[in-house]
């Protein structure tokens, strides 16, 4: 339970998060937290950190919200915060890492006994943001099967006709490489 006296985000806070107080019970977790994956999950000090700095914006967020505890974490807590972090212009690709760090946080707070359900259990998984792959021209995909096509007539080998099929498969069914494979 938290006395209502503030604490720093963590023993190593830079100082500029120094100045971003939380209630004693959120910054004993978060400090719990950065142990966990420095001891047991070994991980680097610079994934410590980042996994550091995503929770203490999550729990600063979620302090400004109301809650004082771990254990008061729900579901439209951490949409919200998610929402927020895409309303200010983050990429896919971070607010998706930093969901990923909020379900790790949730499902570690209820194992080590900072919470008794399971916030992050069931907020959805973001995609990052993935463009499709640069494709040929229909003249460009014609000129290269001329050419492969050319090359088997001078010389009739047998690799050279094989890649003729291979490419003509490919161009007319537009199947994946490793459904050709």
């Amino acid at each position: 339970a938290s006395t209502g006296r503030q604490r720093a985000l963590s023993p190593m806070a830079s100082p500029g998060e120094r100045t971003n107080a939380l209630p004693e019970s959120l910054a004993e977790a978060l400090v719990a937290y950065e142990r966990h994956l420095r001891s047991e999950r070994g991980l680097s000090e610079r994934s410590v950190r980042a996994y550091r700095t995503d929770l203490a914006s999550l729990l600063t967020h979620v302090h400004r919200r109301g809650r004082t505890r771990v254990d008061q974490l729900d579901l439209a807590d951490l949409r919200s915060w998610l929402a927020l972090q895409q309303t200010s212009g983050r990429a896919r690709t971070t607010v998706a890492r930093k969901a990923s760090a909020a379900r790790g946080f949730t499902r570690w707070s209820v194992r080590a006994g900072w919470a008794t359900q399971d916030a992050g259990a069931r907020l959805a998984r973001p995609r990052a943001h993935r463009t499709l792959p640069h494709v040929l021209g229909e003249s460009q995909a014609s000129g290269l099967l001329a050419q492969a096509a050319a090359r088997v007539e001078v010389d009739p080998d047998p690799v050279a006709a094989r890649d003729v099929a291979i490419l003509e498969l490919l161009y007319a069914t537009g199947i994946r490489v490793g459904e050709l494979c």
